[in-house]
């Protein structure tokens, strides 16, 4: 999948800096120079310097492009260029690795150190909202205190901006399937006290966040 992706890329870059080298020369009238163009008959095409360039699709066999955040909406080989010209602002999944909160569930008490976060469009088959990734951390669960219980809806994360976001599962079975994958427990499932087990949790944050922090989502536990 990835030769795929890189051939499309490769060819959008020849097509730029060949069409970026020609004289410029209106395409044809209602028609923007470097514009892709879906004809009459359902045919692609890029229109630029005074001819018209079959478009060839690579198909997404793995579902890898939907994991990829998504850009502004281009029209143009110019649009596109500006685009990828400029790198996407990926959510800092990694800069809650390190991270310690102490958080609480009725008399339960955790304290939670993230060890690997990833952000993803795409968790377990199920794709986050528009605007939105999924962020999954795989955490450290020490109870502290005297009673078992989990750490299901314990936890959020707060950007850069102050905007909040508690955890959210992509489904129960979707989450059963993480928490193997990830050798870890769904956060639903409950820590003995004194025992330290290693969890994932998920969440949805906005796709322009660029640092995150975990914290109990209810402060001032009792």
């Amino acid at each position: 999948m990835r030769t795929r992706l890189s051939a499309l890329s490769g060819w959008l870059v020849a097509a730029l800096v060949v069409l970026g080298g020609w004289r410029h020369v209106a395409s044809q009238p209602g028609i923007p120079e470097g514009a892709f163009v879906v004809a009459a008959d359902g045919r692609h095409w890029v229109a630029g310097a005074g001819q018209r360039l079959p478009i060839q699709f690579h198909t997404d066999d793995s579902g890898a492009l939907a994991a990829l955040p998504t850009g502004p909406a281009v029209s143009t080989l110019a649009e596109a260029n500006a685009a990828l010209a400029a790198p996407p602002v990926p959510v800092a999944a990694g800069t809650l690795v390190g991270q310690i909160v102490s958080t609480c569930k009725g008399p339960a008490r955790f304290d939670i150190e993230v060890e690997r976060a990833l952000s993803a469009r795409v968790l377990a088959g199920v794709t986050a909202e528009e605007g939105t990734l999924w962020v999954l951390a795989v955490v450290s669960v020490t109870n502290t205190g005297a009673e078992r219980s989990d750490i299901d809806q314990t936890l959020r994360l707060r950007d850069e901006r102050g905007r909040p976001f508690s955890a959210r599962s992509p489904g129960p079975a979707e989450t059963l399937a993480l928490a193997a994958e990830y050798a870890a427990r769904a956060p639903s499932e409950a820590v003995a006290p004194g025992s330290t087990e290693r969890a994932i949790i998920t969440f949805q944050v906005a796709a322009d966040a660029q640092r995150l922090t975990l914290e109990a989502e209810l402060q001032g536990c009792p």
